[in-house]
């Protein structure tokens, strides 16, 4: 992984397969989907809307499932831990895929690339892509993957081999949906007077704002190295610091060369802990195991 591209300012690692085209569910079809009504009415508040980059498919699979109060940008290594935390089962590949099953794709290399809601063998729940103008909405399988070379369903398997290597699988986890959240306690720092302004108008921050931003990223630098475990609101202040930042990088020359380089380093440090993730199909498929 190229370090100088982080991968949650880099579009998050999605394939270039998730871009297909796609055929959206329409809004007034959502409530006879077998979901409960609180899940039904998360799907409602996203759907179609647009969320700053780079909110992603992690952070919605998360919301609309009750795992985070809010959509927002989800690491892969987040996302991941939290399946884990709440006790969500892998599925084998003999199993019927439920409304509510959590789809994640992984790619040989680069591990999981990808996850989506399961409704029916008609239409799953997504973000495809992090960027903004890429909204949340329901995808028509059957359009998505016209003309793909493999032939699969969505259920847990490789679907694609070179030699006896898997080198692209799904595999579905099945949650119990809307757990009881606490709140964490988090104020979110996008909303913080001394830097509201900033980030409504980047081209006018000042370089106190900068830095007073790059004290954030020392915060949880500082956890990540002394080996911390972070709590829901380290990941809810890293979510507003990447979309401080993405909006930052539009005017460079609002941020001196230290400041820049100090936001590099977070990226990198974040991807450093996104490289502890399982990067084979494999490793995927022996996640957990030793707890069973």
């Amino acid at each position: 992984m190229n370090l100088n591209t982080p991968f949650i300012l880099n579009s998050l690692i999605i394939s270039s397969l998730f871009l297909a085209s796609s055929i959206s569910y329409t809004a007034e079809n959502i409530g006879k989907m077998s979901l409960p009504a609180k899940n039904l009415e998360r799907i409602r508040q996203i759907e179609g809307k647009s969320f700053p980059a780079p909110i992603n498919c992690y952070g919605t699979v998360l919301y609309v499932n009750g795992f985070i109060d809010k959509i927002r940008a989800v690491s892969g290594y987040e996302f991941l831990e939290t399946l884990e935390k709440n006790n969500c089962q892998k599925l084998p590949t003999s199993e019927k895929l439920q409304a509510g099953d959590v789809i994640n794709y992984i790619f040989q290399g680069k591990g999981l690339t990808h996850s989506a809601v399961y409704f029916n063998d008609e239409w799953i729940f997504e973000k495809t892509a992090p960027e903004e103008r890429f909204t949340p909405k329901f995808i028509n399988i059957e359009t998505y993957y016209a003309g793909y070379p493999a032939s699969f369903n969505l259920q847990s398997g490789c679907k694609e081999k070179v030699g006896s290597r898997c080198v692209f699988g799904t595999i579905a986890y099945r949650c119990k949906l809307n757990p009881p959240l606490q709140a964490s306690g988090y104020k979110s720092i996008l909303n913080e007077p001394s830097l509201e302004s900033c980030f409504e108008k980047p081209k006018t921050c000042s370089e106190a704002q900068i830095s007073s931003l790059s004290s954030y990223t020392v915060q949880i630098q500082n956890k990540i190295r002394m080996k911390h475990k972070l709590a829901t609101k380290d990941f809810e202040l890293i979510s507003d610091i990447l979309i401080f930042i993405r909006r930052l990088l539009k005017f460079p020359e609002v941020t001196s060369r230290g400041q820049m380089q100090q936001f590099l380093d977070f990226l990198n440090e974040l991807n450093d802990l996104e490289n502890l993730t399982p990067k084979s199909f494999e490793e995927f498929e022996a996640l957990g195991e030793e707890n069973n």
